[in-house]
């Protein structure tokens, strides 16, 4: 069995794409299985067939289209997705194009240590 991850839902709203907050996001993702010692081999997550934009993100972060899921969503049309892999072992190259994705990431990661130190 190949140990796999699954990414659910990165979403950045519209006024704040473009300026690095996604790929910073799933770098996030490949840092924290690299800190964790866990054994991924292989990430995985499904996307939208209609959603060019998605589907071109992943594909400039070396994931591959390895099939369809007809179906896949019930309240969306088209229901189909595309199921995307990457190995998880491949190195992750992230260029910061942008200091806005720094700044909203610093401001939420201490807003988050904030809440856990309330909790």
């Amino acid at each position: 069995n190949i140990a796999k991850l699954c990414v659910m839902t990165i979403c950045v709203l519209k006024p704040y794409r473009r300026h690095g907050i996604a790929s910073l996001l799933l770098k996030w993702v490949f840092d924290e299985v690299g800190k964790r010692n866990v054994d991924v081999e292989q990430m995985k997550l499904q996307v939208q067939t209609s959603n060019e934009e998605a589907l071109n993100f992943y594909k400039r972060h070396g994931f591959e289209v390895t099939g369809t899921l007809e179906n896949y969503y019930k309240d969306i049309d088209p229901p189909h997705a595309y199921l995307l892999t990457r190995d998880a072992k491949k190195e992750f190259k992230y260029e910061n194009q942008s200091g806005v994705a720094c700044h909203v990431i610093a401001g939420a990661t201490e807003r988050m240590a904030q809440l856990k130190l309330n909790a």
